[in-house]
């Protein structure tokens, strides 16, 4: 057992403990349904997006963004397309060359793959041709926009949900002393799955990071628990 060991378990512990004073009523109504809704209305945002940016108000407002570009920028040769999880630029009839490439050993090459990253998310099925670059960027803009607007709805919601939802157990648990224990018990499995899943995106991060926290997967390689969270990630299947 090292030191990545060690780490997991107490954290493990500590979500256990937590779980068990506070109860699943509280947990709800706390920093954890927070999280759980801010996660729950991210995914919303990028799901939900497309059907959205299809109403006739949204689709207006794709036509002006892209005439805007067209008028105001020379962009009538560029042309874009999203294939097999890249982002794709074509300029005046030239060779589709992917933006990783285009922006190879540039700075902005983390900005370039981030905006990358979005677009996938963004056009995933529904940008398999390429189309002029003004219209590209008007629907992106359109779907960015519309992800924010869902975003930022779903949390409110989300929000009042629990917080209504974790009032009405806590009066049950209060009325009723003998739901105390089953919602201690709910609030110890809950919190136990929450912070297993923290433990999965923590590894996710340090994977994804690589060669930058080498001497962190070092030690978690060295491992028995740590190694095990680490070659057993479902997020790494995403």
């Amino acid at each position: 057992m090292n030191v990545s060991d060690i780490v997991i378990l107490a954290v493990l512990a500590v979500g256990i403990v937590a779980g068990i004073i506070a109860g699943f009523a509280k947990l709800l109504n706390g920093t954890i349904g927070g999280i759980i809704a801010f996660i729950a209305a991210i995914c919303l945002g990028i799901f939900l997006a497309g059907y959205l940016a299809g109403v006739s108000a949204f689709v207006d407002l794709q036509t002006k963004i892209s005439d805007f570009f067209v008028s105001k920028f020379d962009v009538a040769g560029y042309k874009a397309k999203v294939s097999d999880g890249e982002l794709f630029l074509n300029v005046s009839g030239s060779a589709w060359t992917s933006v990783s490439t285009l922006f190879e050993g540039s700075s902005k090459l983390k900005i370039a793959l981030l905006v990358q990253t979005v677009c996938v998310k963004l056009f995933s099925g529904a940008l398999t041709g390429s189309v002029t670059l003004a219209a590209f960027a008007a629907n992106f803009i359109v779907k960015a926009l519309c992800a924010i607007i869902v975003f930022v709805a779903s949390i409110i919601v989300l929000e009042i949900l629990f917080s209504l939802l974790s009032k009405l157990l806590s009066k049950i648990v209060e009325k009723q002393k003998g739901f105390r224990s089953v919602d201690r018990i709910i609030g110890l499995v809950f919190s136990a799955a929450f912070t297993v899943a923290l433990v999965f995106v923590a590894m996710f991060v340090i994977a994804k990071i690589g060669s930058g926290a080498q001497v962190a997967i070092d030690n978690i390689e060295s491992g028995t628990v740590a190694k095990w969270f680490y070659e057993n990630n479902p997020f790494l299947l995403l």
